[in-house]
């Protein structure tokens, strides 16, 4: 996993990770990411290359079309930002959904 953390301000964080999931980031891996972000009030985004997704969505999300290995950046603005790319960063990164 490959991470890289900004908390230049207290209420913004980032980090870059790869996905782990070896079908890349599908609907259940999905599933699990916009449930997490959207227990948290601060804006949270994914993003890959030039595509920005809000993982609050999941048919953002899926247009990002993330496979195994690529780099994808967790980036959240607001309350809980900190707790919120953690944990989204680690599913990601998992080698399984569950």
């Amino acid at each position: 996993m490959s991470d890289e953390r900004n908390t230049a301000a207290s209420d913004v964080a980032t980090c870059t990770v790869q996905v782990g999931n070896p079908d890349g980031l599908h609907m259940r891996p999905i599933t699990l990411v916009t449930q997490a972000a959207s227990r948290y009030a601060c804006s949270v985004s994914i993003s890959k290359g030039e595509t920005d997704a809000d993982a609050k969505a999941m048919i953002q999300l899926l247009t990002l079309a993330a496979a195994c290995g690529e780099s994808v950046t967790v980036r959240a603005e607001g309350p809980g930002a900190n707790e919120a790319v953690e944990e989204i960063a680690a599913l990601i990164s998992a080698t399984s959904p569950d």
